[in-house]
């Protein structure tokens, strides 16, 4: 009988429906909730927490001001570095151009490159 409850019960959550249990027998009128209730979240502030916590967010606040200097600054430098990477990336091209020039002159014959 009862693993015939249990079927139905996991039928039921199967197919989507709410399982709903219900006590057979009323409670007394002065018994509790059956689940307690936390106590409230409530607690006293401290003041000093508080002016110690402002400062500290006055402190990170300063830090962050720095920071963002030094992203400035760090970003600028980016910038003259990409110039230069560039620059020495297109003379490297060149240097290479000239050099497979130079690798086809010399594949040719002797006497190819002495005629020109």
């Amino acid at each position: 009988m009862v693993e015939e409850g249990l079927k139905a019960q996991k039928a039921a959550y199967a197919a989507g429906k709410a399982l709903v249990w219900a006590a057979l027998e009323p409670r007394p009128p002065g018994d509790g909730p059956v689940t307690p209730r936390s106590p409230p979240a409530r607690k006293a502030v401290d003041p000093a927490l508080v002016t110690a916590l402002q400062a500290h967010n006055e402190t990170l606040k300063g830090d962050i001001e720095a920071l963002r200097a030094q992203l400035e600054l760090a970003g600028g430098e980016l910038q003259a570095e990409r110039a230069r990477t560039s620059a020495a990336i297109s003379a490297f091209a060149d240097l290479a151009d000239r050099l497979d020039q130079l690798a086809a002159e010399r594949a040719k014959p002797w006497w190819r490159r002495l005629t020109g």
